[in-house]
């Protein structure tokens, strides 16, 4: 255990998990942006429905790339300027966003089906919402 925490603290971009916690989640947003660029059939997973309904295309697929690279440069900015309110804010809000997207897509528009697909950005999100605004004070000391 004690390598464990030799490695996150020789390695980590700031004070806690959180910065480290952000390099990982913005490295999967860029992987998938990359991946989306590249082709529809990882949009085509996630919104099978829609999918289905011949609403996934590579028009989509590209918009959804650069909304998913986008969240990982704010996601790697946030995690070496820990301290900066207004990163901070920004940060949390893609995750605020990511929220609101694949929930209002599950269960308003129904183009997600509840799966790998949906479940895993909204435990991150959710789980990055809820960490981010209990650990505030943590972070900027207000």
């Amino acid at each position: 255990m004690d390598q464990i925490q030799d490695l996150v603290t020789k390695y980590a971009p700031g004070p806690g998990l959180l910065p480290l916690w952000n390099l990982i989640a913005g490295s999967t947003a860029v992987i998938y942006a990359f991946q989306n660029l590249a082709s529809d059939s990882g949009s085509k997973l996630v919104y099978l429905a829609g999918a289905r309904k011949g609403l996934v295309n590579t028009l989509q697929s590209r918009n959804f790339a650069l909304w998913s690279l986008t969240n990982g440069i704010v996601r790697f900015y946030f995690a070496y300027n820990v301290g900066n309110p207004v990163v901070y804010d920004i940060t949390l809000a893609t995750y605020v966003i990511a929220t609101l997207h694949f929930l209002s897509e599950w269960l308003v528009f129904r183009t997600c089906a509840l799966g790998g697909g949906v479940v895993s950005p909204l435990i991150v999100a959710g789980s990055s919402i809820v960490w981010m605004t209990t650990q505030r004070e943590f972070y900027l000391g207000a």
